[in-house]
């Protein structure tokens, strides 16, 4: 039983019968039960029920924001169902932080991304063996840490996706994107890009920028379309692929 609980019922009554004309027999008439019960109850001797404490907690005029603490207090502490949903609650937000910690770190490990994404994209999962052989041993750690954040799930050594919501907010976006240009940057100047980059940066007025910002969207939706016909797991042969379109002022 917490201290709101037991506190706000008592001195509310105390304030009440203080300040009013009517007697505890008459208040406990009011509210259709013994003086003896009312009594108990003033005294914290007695935790009334949810109603009746809500009963009375009005006709002595506490304040509704008051009224409603001390219900959800009660619920918490006397309903089974409440505990139950409160630790699932807890279980959840648990999972979400150890993921919104790896979704943090996809920002700046590109490695970490590429062994995700090959998770999530076997269709029948992949085998700790076949990341290890190409990520080496370093990746067993990054496993680990996708497993525990419930992003994905390991059976017998093969991982499989587990939870694919949005890896990444707005604001991780942008510190992801510049890591992939410092990656893109690092490939071209060893020879080794296979890509291309093109930008535009000039001054224009609102419509030209608002047929760019539909421009931007028309885009995407066709670069969605044909990553989806023309999808193959890297492992297959495919090619892993970045493709953004930034549409934005100086």
């Amino acid at each position: 039983m917490s201290t709101i609980e037991k506190d706000l019922i008592s001195r509310q009554l105390e304030t009440y019968l203080a300040n009013s004309r009517l007697s505890m027999t008459g208040l406990a008439g009011k509210l259709n039960i013994s003086k003896a019960q009312l009594s108990l109850i003033k005294n914290e001797k007695k935790l009334p029920s949810l109603e009746l404490g809500l009963n009375i907690l009005k006709y002595i005029g506490t304040e509704q924001s008051l009224r409603k603490d001390w219900a959800l207090d009660y619920i918490k502490h006397n309903s089974q169902e409440y505990e139950e949903l409160e630790n699932s609650v807890r279980s959840e937000m648990s999972k979400y932080k150890l993921s919104q910690n790896i979704c943090n770190r996809f920002e700046n490990n590109i490695p970490l991304l590429n062994i995700y994404l090959d998770i999530i994209n076997a269709e029948n999962g992949i085998s700790r063996y076949v990341l290890e052989k190409e990520y080496g041993t370093s990746s067993r750690a990054m496993i680990n840490a996708l497993v525990d954040s419930s992003l994905i799930e390991s059976e017998h050594d093969t991982l499989r996706a587990k939870d694919q919501r949005s890896i990444f907010t707005k604001q991780s976006s942008f510190n992801f994107m510049k890591t992939i240009f410092d990656n893109q940057r690092d490939q071209y100047e060893t020879g080794q890009w296979d890509g291309k980059f093109q930008f535009v940066i000039d001054d224009i007025d609102e419509i030209g920028r608002q047929e760019l910002e539909k421009l931007l969207e028309e885009t995407m939706a066709k670069a969605n379309e044909i990553v989806k016909k023309s999808e193959k797991t890297k492992h297959k042969g495919g090619k892993r692929i970045v493709f953004q379109v930034l549409n934005g002022t100086i």
